[in-house]
């Protein structure tokens, strides 16, 4: 049969999408040394990213590290002739990452074409749906390092010691696809702050540049040891039973 010309009915859809990214940086920088024996420098960065929600947009990166050259110390002039290098260092600093999706913060909708009976005639319409749930509490992932180490050169430094003790934690760490309560409608949130990391350990590097010369032949060396460790100190209770099944009996081991 023909169907009626007011009937009939032309399919149409619908669609958006987000591209921009906006972003604003500052960086204030500041340094000062004294008779090259103390010397401070001072960071502060401002990142503002769309990346994150209007509440907490603004990211604040502060950095201080300060150095202390023993060797050129009135007292240490005796020591010259073979002590050519000893300072002791100091540094701390914020770092952020963060999310690797925009707009976040809004709910995010799609449309299907859902198909509506009108007697013997079907009729296929566009529907908007959501997509995505907005993250308002979503925030960057804040690393907050600490340093501590020295270095000592001998013999015009041609023997060179590089030590560093580190110790980094990280909070509000960023787990993707996180599941969620199915009554919710969605099997899962695209990302979410649960976590905490810490990392810390040490690094020693011994140099020896040109101790053994003879004419156009040289041998330098150089060794390094190191020990690091992470550790996952806190973490969301569903990340945890999703990672970990829970142990049945004849389950292999």
């Amino acid at each position: 049969p023909t169907v009626p010309a007011n009937l009939e009915h032309k399919e149409a859809s619908l669609s958006s999408s987000t591209s921009r990214r906006n972003s604003q940086n500052a960086l204030f920088y500041g340094f000062l040394s004294y008779k090259e024996r103390y010397s401070l420098n001072f960071n502060l960065r401002m990142d503002g990213t769309s990346r994150l929600g209007p509440a907490k947009k603004w990211l604040y990166s502060p950095s201080v590290s300060l150095r202390y050259n023993v060797n050129e110390e009135p007292f240490m002039k005796s020591f010259d002739k073979w002590l050519s290098l000893l300072s002791l260092r100091a540094e701390w600093g914020v770092n952020y990452r963060e999310p690797s999706k925009d707009y976040l913060f809004y709910n995010m909708y799609t449309t299907n074409s859902n198909t509506y009976p009108y007697g013997q005639i079907s009729s296929s319409m566009p529907v908007a749906v959501l997509s995505a749930l907005k993250l308002d509490d979503l925030t960057a992932e804040k690393s907050q390092e600490y340093n501590l180490g020295f270095n000592i050169g001998l013999l015009n430094n041609k023997f060179e010691v590089d030590f560093d003790y580190y110790y980094k934690k990280t909070t509000d760490l960023i787990m993707n696809n996180y599941n969620i309560p199915s009554m919710t409608g969605f099997p899962s949130m695209s990302m979410k702050n649960c976590g905490t990391l810490v990392n810390k350990g040490w690094e020693l590097n011994v140099n020896a540049r040109n101790f053994i010369q003879k004419g156009k032949f040289s041998v330098s060396l150089g060794l390094n040891i190191a020990q690091n460790a992470n550790e996952l100190t806190d973490m969301d209770q569903t990340v945890l039973e999703g990672m970990n099944a829970p142990w049945e009996s004849g389950s292999a081991l």
